[in-house]
């Protein structure tokens, strides 16, 4: 059973790493990495977006269940922006790091391509929503897409509904704990938009959201389903027509 009391640099020598009560093994980590390695190194010598990175890494997936795999087989996008921040993240770097040594051309993830290519989501579906599972920097990632799209010259309506599953307290500042109506203030959520904040673990919030979904599945399997050709309406001005911060 893990617990938080234990000796830590015991668990180093083990090779079990700890987040608070949970252990994860290190092994698996490093077999991840090199899982990653493998895969960069069958990609074409230009630059890619973190979502069409996952994509074709959730192509090679082998699982009928994870996450990663489900999304590319719906042709689901997944955006990282805090990658270079991550495990696989690491692994891209010794990939580059290695190409480098060589002098070959690697591989190159464009960060900023994931802005153009969200905003270009974003105008596909001019109605959307959020859902924040914890926070961190994907919470504000999402929202950002409305005053980025403004001040590059292609106003998209704000999100028009919001939920929020967090432990974090806003008074304190953070990103994580801060709360809904801050992001009406921004321009990024709707003054009438739908909201609600659950102060919940996620293990435990998640689980009855999803039950609440599936118990609605007859409402909502007709929805529109994602255009595979999304890419194509990404915007092209550069026309500055406001500031956020």
């Amino acid at each position: 059973m893990a617990h938080h009391h234990i000796d830590d640099p015991t668990l180093r020598e083990m090779r079990i790493d700890r987040v608070y009560d949970t252990y994860a093994d290190d092994v698996k980590f490093t077999e991840a990495d090199q899982f990653v390695e493998k895969f960069a190194e069958t990609l074409e010598p230009r630059s890619y977006s973190s979502r069409e990175i996952f994509q074709l890494m959730g192509e090679r997936i082998r699982d009928d269940y994870g996450i990663l795999a489900t999304a590319a087989r719906e042709r689901l996008p997944v955006f990282v922006p805090a990658l270079a921040d991550s495990s696989i993240g690491m692994a891209l770097t010794v990939y580059k790091n290695e190409k480098m040594k060589r002098n070959a051309p690697p591989a190159i993830y464009d960060a900023l391509m994931d802005n153009i290519e969200i905003m270009g989501l974003k105008r596909q579906f001019p109605k959307s929503g959020v859902i924040f599972i914890g926070g961190g920097t994907p919470k504000n990632y999402i929202q950002q897409v409305v005053p980025m799209a403004e001040i590059a010259g292609w106003p998209v309506p704000p999100h028009a509904y919001a939920i929020q599953v967090t432990t974090d307290d806003p008074k304190f500042g953070g990103l994580s704990g801060c709360e809904l109506p801050e992001s009406q203030s921004w321009g990024k959520l709707h003054p009438n938009a739908e909201q609600c904040t659950v102060h919940v673990d996620a293990t435990i919030g998640l689980p009855l959201l999803f039950t609440g979904i599936m118990e609605h599945y007859e409402e909502w399997k007709q929805r529109r389903p994602l255009n595979a050709d999304w890419m194509e309406e990404a915007p092209t001005t550069t026309t500055r027509k406001g500031r956020r911060a």
